[in-house]
């Protein structure tokens, strides 16, 4: 979602002029070229429309299936619909230009000042998506008071403040259990019917390498990973990448059947063995403790080969993400937060280097106007900036009698207009609130 508009900023920094009705010419049913008055023509802005000579009764084009335009050189090209349409009627154009800045010109800088205003407020104002946050936690240690007048002690809850504001909703906030190891590694031969216990190998880095399914895969062969604690990612480090015409599948144990995961790959390939990267899914809610092959009863994912492989994979290694491996599932009914990003937690939580994690939803149905407005000063200092160019030496006034030569009077006017903007933009970024690092 954009922050603002071409048509928005040039109507900010009063660079913007307004043409109702321009006559572009006379049609004939045929002729479909046409030049506008002007070039740098705004998106949005313009509307064409044809009627009878003398007559304010007026039909408005549609984009596309009438015409197309080329907004910086102001070129109107109908299509034959629209050449049918218009006839032998009069041809207008009602448009919004800017005599000193192209639309391509300022829709090119609107990326660049979206990410210079996300790094000011320390937020991002864009629609609704997805963020997960690691803090270390060190919460105080309480002490009773032993002092008169012996009042009953309170310890304030926990609370943490997330670096994004416009909390649609929390989804997660987990206490992780961070290095922990994989507990256990089963590969399944389809083939051979047959179990192999791997975890060592699969647990160490730069051994010899072992295969994540038989020592010849086909399809229906497994690779199972199991954990004493829930866990929502994997890496694979591969010494061999594998080849195979199938697309692998990823399981977990819902206390009855092997359910599918949707996963996302890091890189394309990971679930195929294909290449090294991560493997990452939501939160499974029935996910079950199992056992495979005699082992401790665990929680497992597995991984089902699709098909046989021309280049058997080779892994190094496989870990848990260690940002991903959930000690305690907090409920969320016990939290409560605020749009601002602050979520207070109604007890002590465990002190840690990154082992709290919180997953949340944030974002805006619409970009707020402050920050509407915010962007459109930020982009008029740019486009000034622009249009001063090399202009403070230029000659403005000429006298041909006794010769008098005024110098620089474009520039003198838009630095001052540049600093009012920079006025506008410290009062707005007081409004929207700055980002602590960036005060």
């Amino acid at each position: 979602m954009a922050y603002t508009t071409t048509l928005n900023v040039v109507r900010s920094a009063g660079i913007a002029v307004a043409i109702e009705n321009e006559l572009l010419g006379v049609g004939d049913g045929t002729s479909k070229s046409y030049d506008i008055a002007n070039g740098n023509v705004i998106a949005t802005s313009y509307t064409l429309s044809y009627g009878a000579i003398d007559s304010n009764d007026l039909t408005e084009l549609t984009e596309t299936t009438h015409y197309t335009l080329t907004k910086d050189s102001g070129l109107v090209l109908l299509t034959t619909a629209g050449a049918t349409a218009v006839d032998t009627n009069n041809l207008y154009i009602s448009y919004t230009h800017s005599p000193k800045a192209s639309d391509t010109l300022i829709a090119s800088y609107i990326p660049s000042v979206q990410k210079e205003i996300d790094v000011m407020t320390g937020n991002t104002w864009d629609t609704q998506q997805s963020t997960t946050e690691i803090f270390d936690w060190g919460s105080e240690q309480k002490y009773p008071t032993t002092d008169e007048p012996y009042v009953r002690d309170y310890d304030p809850k926990d609370e943490i403040q997330l670096r994004y504001k416009g909390i649609q909703s929390i989804s997660g906030l987990f206490v992780l259990a961070p290095g922990s190891s994989i507990s256990n590694v089963q590969t399944y031969d389809s083939v051979g019917t047959s179990y192999t216990d791997v975890t060592t190998a699969i647990n160490q880095t730069g051994g010899a390498g072992t295969q994540p399914f038989a020592s010849t895969t086909a399809a229906g062969d497994y690779l199972y990973l199991g954990s004493a604690y829930k866990f929502l990612a994997l890496h694979t480090l591969l010494f061999t990448n594998g080849v195979t015409a199938g697309t692998n599948t990823i399981e977990y144990y819902n206390g009855t059947s092997w359910i599918s995961i949707s996963a996302t790959e890091s890189a394309t390939g990971v679930l195929n063995f294909a290449a090294s990267g991560k493997l990452s899914w939501s939160g499974l809610q029935d996910w079950s403790k199992t056992t495979v092959n005699g082992s401790n009863s665990l929680y497992y994912i597995r991984i089902v080969s699709d098909n046989t492989y021309s280049t058997e994979a080779l892994l190094n290694t496989i870990y848990l993400d260690q940002d991903s491996i959930i000690q305690r599932d907090i409920p969320l009914y016990q939290l409560s937060y605020s749009e601002e990003g602050r979520v207070v937690v109604p007890f002590a939580l465990p002190n840690g280097k990154r082992n709290i994690r919180v997953d949340y939803l944030h974002g805006y149905s619409t970009v707020p106007s402050d920050v509407q407005e915010l962007t459109n000063v930020l982009l008029s200092i740019r486009i000034f900036a622009a249009i001063t160019g090399g202009s403070y030496d230029d000659a403005t006034v000429f006298s041909l009698g006794r010769k008098s030569v005024s110098i620089g009077e474009v520039y003198v006017n838009v630095r001052e207009t540049v600093r009012q903007f920079q006025l506008r933009l410290e009062q707005l970024l007081n409004t929207v609130g700055p980002s602590i690092s960036f005060i």
